[in-house]
């Protein structure tokens, strides 16, 4: 299993034992916090490799990560929500609501957070369910009533629609 960014889903993660934190090289956020490490800054790795073409990829791959470490602007830190909502995506009708929504332009532009009460809005609408699950994330039900009036009725009913139809199907 390799690990991925929860945010951007690239691959390329950057292990700065120096900061003691583990990062994505594409979009900066800082996945994890490396709590021990024996090596010291005198310690190097050596790995062989005999293709000049993976020798090269690798120079050009290092430097762009020392460029990119030297700019701390460039490391984001990733909140909570973030967090909570790629462990949701994890469920299969999470994904489909998340899909959904997506296609329909409702999650473009917003956090996290409100991605998250949205997920959970759709998940459990017919019942109050929800109400239950915001209050322990510490969403306010206020913001997500605002989100889902900016759909509107149409769209809003297109939407249930499709959730529904797609969730039936699993």
């Amino acid at each position: 299993m390799t690990l991925s960014c929860p945010v951007c889903g690239s691959s390329e993660i950057i292990w700065n034992e120096k900061k003691g934190e583990v990062v994505c090289g594409v979009c900066g956020t800082v996945i994890d916090i490396i709590y021990s490490y024996s090596m010291t800054e005198s310690d190097t790795e050596e790995i062989v490799i005999d293709n000049k073409y993976y020798k090269d990829e690798i120079k050009i791959k290092e430097s762009r990560v020392k460029e990119f470490m030297k700019n701390e602007n460039n490391i984001r830190k990733i909140n909570e929500y973030e967090i909570i909502l790629n462990s949701m995506l994890l469920d299969k009708k999470y994904r489909i609501i998340y899909k959904i929504l997506n296609e329909e332009g409702i999650l473009g532009g917003i956090k996290a957070k409100t991605k998250v009460g949205l997920l959970i809005y759709f998940r459990y609408a017919y019942n109050n369910e929800y109400l239950k699950i915001l209050e322990k994330l510490g969403i306010k039900k206020a913001l997500i009533r605002k989100n889902i009036r900016k759909i509107g009725n149409k769209k809003m009913r297109r939407v249930l629609d499709k959730i529904i139809e797609e969730i039936e199907q699993i």
